[in-house]
């Protein structure tokens, strides 16, 4: 015996769902960017810090190219679920413009499912390397002894939040009535 439920009711619970999950994924962009700004903003204060330290003390953090690594990479990968949710990520579109609407909506569906893959994949290799270097209290051969499971952490954090932000897209693009916008251009944080 199958369970119906009825239609209207069906959508309720469908929109009620999809406006969790857009708020999911709003709370998420909004995080990841208040982080990839904050690890700019150092990357910033920190070279400034170095250049007045080398020019008019003629010192050094010694740690100034370690950290700057890490918070460009952070940046970046905090930077790409936000990217992604505003829709824009540089397209190639040569072949997808040259089909039509549903074809092109089931090869959009299709990369959607292939980039959550690869996106989950990666993560799971970073969550592997993570809690490896957290349970081995593995730390940066340099100067301060930096625990290096933070860095593959903020990178777990932002791959997890992408593969959030790309299903959300997939569920968009299979219920577009209940949309999750995304893609749908710039979105200001600030609400």
């Amino acid at each position: 015996m199958a369970f119906v439920i009825w239609p209207p009711v069906q959508s309720f619970y469908m929109e009620n769902d999809m406006a969790i999950i857009q708020r999911l994924v709003r709370h998420l962009c909004t995080i990841c960017m208040i982080g990839a700004t904050t690890a700019i903003t150092t990357l910033v204060l920190l070279i400034l810090t170095e250049i007045l330290l080398r020019s008019v003390f003629d010192s050094s953090l010694l740690v100034t190219e370690e950290f700057a690594g890490y918070l460009v990479s952070g940046a970046i990968i905090l930077a790409l679920a936000p990217t992604f949710h505003d829709g824009a990520m540089i397209r190639l579109t040569l072949l997808s413009d040259c089909l039509s609407e549903n074809h092109r909506k089931v090869l959009e569906l299709c990369m959607t499912l292939i980039a959550l893959f690869v996106v989950l994949f990666w993560a799971r290799y970073i969550l592997r390397a993570a809690l490896k270097l957290f349970d081995r209290g593995v730390t940066s051969p340099g100067v301060f002894a930096f625990p290096l499971w933070i860095p593959e952490g903020v990178t777990l954090f932002g791959l997890v939040s992408l593969a959030v932000v790309i299903f959300a897209h997939g569920l968009n693009l299979i219920w577009p009535k209940a949309s999750v916008n995304t893609n749908e251009g710039a979105i200001d944080y600030g609400d």
